[in-house]
């Protein structure tokens, strides 16, 4: 059973809230890589150097939102565990029909919103048939992705997503993301993962994709621990690219979200 929702993770005995994930993965993916990001932004030019910062916080921050959805805690939540199959799709399709919502409103933004999305939907492409020409072919995904979506709770998500975007962000950003869900329910699916998949700026939705599984890596394990052989070498092999910098913005990153 699921009693406490929303949950990032749950197994062996150990629970992992949904908010404290996403805060401590926003956190540490402005810390670790904002250096980096500038760079990327600036050869790009497909969003604005000054909405760097929130172009990660963003990124980090709403990368799981889809794992609120009740189906994963009714479908998914077996013998103390749970999984969360194309949740990253969910979360990416949220953000999506956001932007399309500020387009004529807030062009900066949106622009924004279109890459943080992209970036969402390719943090679980390395595991087996994730990415997403796989997905477009798959029809139970596409199945999965929907009935999620279904099961969306608007004012649940909308409290959320307030309390991460807490000052800084426009007011009616949290309004827009709970209300995309409307627009999702009625949209054809495969269409809007096409919109994911297109795109113009490969490169750079690749570098903030990247920058978000370190970031989402690293804080999950201190969460979480590892039960894979994988995981522990490649948080060290980061460890090591980034120096002191990850054992900074740890503790940086504890400080603000009283979280790890």
């Amino acid at each position: 059973m699921c009693d406490k929702w929303p949950l990032a993770y749950k197994d062996e005995g150990v629970e992992e809230p949904l908010l404290d994930h996403l805060l401590a993965t926003a956190c540490l993916t402005q810390c670790l890589f904002k250096d980096r990001a500038v760079i990327l932004v600036k050869r790009a030019k497909e969003i604005d150097v000054a909405l760097v910062d929130h172009a990660l916080y963003l990124l980090g921050f709403l990368h799981d939102i889809g794992k609120m959805s009740h189906y994963y805690r009714r479908h998914h939540c077996r013998e103390g565990r749970i999984s969360f199959p194309f949740h990253e799709y969910v979360s990416a399709l949220l953000v999506y029909m956001a932007r399309n919502r500020l387009m004529m409103a807030d062009e900066r933004l949106s622009n924004l919103l279109k890459i943080v999305a992209k970036a969402i939907a390719r943090h679980h492409t390395a595991m087996v048939e994730r990415d997403l020409m796989s997905v477009q072919e798959d029809k139970r995904a596409k199945e999965i992705i929907k009935d999620a979506i279904k099961e969306l709770d608007p004012s649940l998500l909308k409290e959320l997503v307030a309390q991460g975007l807490a000052g800084g962000f426009p007011q009616d950003l949290a309004d827009l993301i709970a209300d995309a869900y409307r627009d999702l329910i009625k949209a054809n699916i495969s269409q809007q993962l096409r919109n994911l998949i297109g795109t113009n700026d490969r490169w750079l939705v690749a570098g903030l994709a990247g920058f978000l599984i370190v970031a989402d890596n690293i804080t999950a394990s201190k969460a979480r621990g590892s039960t894979d052989e994988h995981t522990p070498l490649y948080i060290k092999m980061w460890m090591g690219e980034l120096g002191g910098r990850v054992e900074e913005c740890n503790l940086r990153c504890s400080r603000v979200t009283g979280y790890g």
